[in-house]
């Protein structure tokens, strides 16, 4: 059996990769973000995985995005921009 480092490009893109996996390439994905993957999209090949990975999945966030969603919401309230800035 071919690992996965002596396949070709396209035939590795091709197959789904185990689970345990989280390295393709250049690409590290955090364990818990795959996980997450995995669970909701456990046949998704290599080439849908990373494609999840960098947002171009619009059925699941990129890892960037999925990452900013679970960052704890700031307690303070951003001004906007129409607001004047007034001496208190």
């Amino acid at each position: 059996m071919l690992s996965y480092k002596m396949m070709p490009d396209d035939e590795m893109l091709s197959r789904v990769p185990p689970s345990e996996q989280f390295g393709f390439g250049l690409y590290v994905l955090d364990k818990v973000y795959k996980r997450e993957l995995y669970e909701k999209y456990p046949y998704y090949t290599t080439e849908e995985i990373i494609g999840s990975f960098l947002g171009y999945n619009p059925h699941f966030p990129s890892q960037v995005a999925w990452a900013n969603a679970r960052l704890p919401q700031s307690l303070f309230r951003k001004r906007a921009d129409s607001e004047e800035m007034t001496p208190e």
